[in-house]
């Protein structure tokens, strides 16, 4: 129903009690416009919670390069502005907050080389991040959806279902040395960005990715 679901005929939504958004868009601005529908939609027809989805990061050379700061960076500033809208309505809003996945941590990123045994950072090891599965995630969203008790409320008033945890490069590398003996890799971000400047295609979007 993408870029209709403003007309969703009410057989798919009366009677609902929650929504699933799962949208996927190519441009800054569309997915949160199309959700905006959806939501009004939902709202129309008495459904009462609704899971929104996250935006498709934008990757693309020079976006939010000019931004003042980081509240400023275009795709940052739109989901901000979302969440404002979507405690607006009277139905529960639930975020899944999902952190870096390890699936694509050990395939698309490359963070792991599984054939030389070896983890790579960028920066200071000991710094968490957040890491999920896409089985945390799965969990979290039923969570979402199912449980009648929902999580806190951020500072939009949304609430919030937490399918990460926070783990460090050395953290896992830890783990990863009790299996079998493994290497870390230890570069700075300045050596980072020295190999994004350097590389093309594909390889140039992992390492951005990396870098975000």
């Amino acid at each position: 129903f993408e870029g209709s679901v403003g007309a969703l005929p009410g057989r798919f939504l009366a009677g609902c009690h929650a929504v699933v958004s799962c949208l996927r868009c190519d441009e800054p601005g569309q997915c949160s416009g199309l959700q905006r529908l959806l939501l009004a939609a939902a709202a129309q027809h008495g459904v009462r919670r609704f899971v929104a989805s996250d935006f498709l990061p934008d990757y693309r050379p020079g976006l939010g390069k000019a931004a003042a700061s980081l509240e400023a960076h275009p795709v940052l500033a739109e989901r901000m502005a979302f969440c404002k809208e979507l405690v607006g309505t009277d139905i529960d809003v639930v975020h899944v907050h999902a952190g870096m996945l390890l699936e694509d941590v050990c395939t698309f990123l490359r963070v792991w080389d599984g054939d030389k045994r070896q983890l790579q950072c960028y920066g200071d090891p000991e710094q968490r991040f957040d890491l999920s599965t896409v089985a945390a995630v799965a969990t979290a969203t039923a969570a979402a959806v199912m449980d009648p008790r929902l999580g806190d409320r951020d500072e939009y008033g949304t609430h919030v279902c937490v399918s990460s945890a926070a783990v460090s490069a050395l953290e896992m590398h830890q783990v990863l040395s009790s299996f079998a003996p493994s290497a870390l890799a230890v570069g700075t971000l300045g050596d980072l960005v020295s190999r994004i400047e350097q590389a093309r295609g594909l390889e140039r979007l992992v390492l951005q990715c990396q870098r975000v």
